[in-house]
């Protein structure tokens, strides 16, 4: 009798083992989590209401503010723009800050114009592309200009300053006749070496030859530029016109004929001191 009540306990423990493993599942929809601004939401899903099995998976949907964005607004020539900004329409949070850009011009560089034998040159300038408005003018670049100071000097006679701009090299101040052409039997000025953008020599008293009516800058006896000698400080109108001769050691005779030769070639002197 025992072993048919343990035989019967098995079959009906059996019978449960056998059910349980084809319980028929009863479906519960779980509805879709939305997402805030700050916390992640899931996707819509399945489990079974009586033992709570996943029958569909749920999935994230990752946290997100809904971003309103603010219209951009170029900058012009004088007035500032804005850029774009960004703000949440639910919670109000602002994403990025519009920010000022500053009004600007649209820069050209207006190309400059090297100087030239007689000619002057121009620095670079710079414009705007946009309304044309000139933001750097340019400036006159000349190779060689005269300042000359005025209660120092006289008819004949100049008390100045020369500067030579924008050049390098070595070079010959002369004066100069109407052509441009260097004066015969007169020494050079000035001789230089130019070795800055801007040099600078100052003369008390330069004697100008009569005639003269340029200063000249030459370079390997290329006239480099000129410039051009204040009328009032010409001399015009000679009274006359004089030799003054010394340390000619006239008994050696050799000395002196040469100095006579020289104003022979020269032109007309009405007369010599010795």
């Amino acid at each position: 009798m025992k072993k048919i009540t343990i035989l019967i306990l098995t079959v009906l423990l059996l019978v449960l083992l056998a059910s349980c493993g084809k319980h028929t599942h009863v479906s519960e929809v779980v509805p879709r989590q939305e997402p805030t601004c700050t916390q992640n939401g899931y996707t819509e899903w399945e489990r079974c209401k009586d033992c709570g099995e996943v029958l569909v998976e749920k999935y994230t949907v990752p946290a997100a503010h809904k971003e309103k964005v603010s219209l951009k607004v170029d900058a012009t020539c004088t007035k500032d723009g804005v850029s774009e900004g960004r703000s949440c329409t639910v919670c109000g949070e602002v994403i990025s800050v519009a920010e000022v850009i500053p009004a600007h011009h649209t820069v050209e560089i207006i190309e400059g114009i090297k100087p030239e034998i007689g000619k002057d040159g121009l620095s670079d300038g710079e414009k705007c592309i946009a309304c044309d408005t000139v933001l750097v003018e340019q400036k006159e670049i000349t190779l060689l200009n005269i300042e000359v100071f005025t209660e120092e000097s006289s008819k004949g006679q100049l008390s100045c300053a020369l500067t030579l701009e924008e050049v390098k090299g070595e070079f010959k101040l002369y004066f100069a006749d109407e052509n441009k052409e260097k004066l015969e039997y007169f020494d050079e000025i000035l001789t230089t070496k130019s070795t800055s953008k801007y040099n600078l020599y100052e003369f008390d008293s330069l004697v100008i030859p009569k005639g003269s009516e340029y200063i000249i800058a030459t370079n390997e006896e290329e006239y480099v530029y000129f410039v051009e000698i204040p009328d009032e400080y010409l001399l015009t109108d000679k009274k006359f016109t004089f030799g003054s001769l010394s340390d000619v050691h006239i008994n050696k005779g050799t000395y002196l004929d040469g100095a006579l030769d020289f104003y022979d070639e020269y032109g007309e002197i009405d007369f010599v001191a010795i």
